[in-house]
């Protein structure tokens, strides 16, 4: 996925949500809002995520993209592996603490 596609991705309802949606359970003043509010806040921050995308792929032009599509390549690949880095580091401790677990209870 390239910078246009992740805009274009960003600027439809479901890619401005699940970046939205991934930042806010991240912050934890956020999960202590009421429920009525939590929803307004969502609803504006995908609606400006989207807005925003949107503005860049309308008004940037192509060649400022293009240009931009490296860097943005670079951060799309170390921002993945620092993720599914942490999924994978944690899978394994969690299976290897198990294992010491079960180990121990047969001692």
């Amino acid at each position: 996925m390239d910078l246009q596609q992740f805009l274009a991705w960003l600027a439809s309802g479901t890619g401005a949500s699940i970046a939205a949606t991934w930042l806010f359970a991240r912050w934890g003043w956020y999960n202590g809002l009421e429920e009525s509010m939590r929803k307004f806040l969502l609803a504006i921050t995908v609606s400006l995520i989207g807005l925003a995308a949107y503005g860049v792929v309308l008004f940037v032009p192509i060649e400022t993209i293009q240009m931009l599509s490296p860097y943005f390549a670079i951060v799309a690949f170390a921002f993945t592996n620092f993720f599914v880095g942490n999924r994978a580091i944690s899978s394994f401790r969690k299976s290897y603490l198990l294992k010491l677990i079960r180990k121990n209870k047969g001692k």
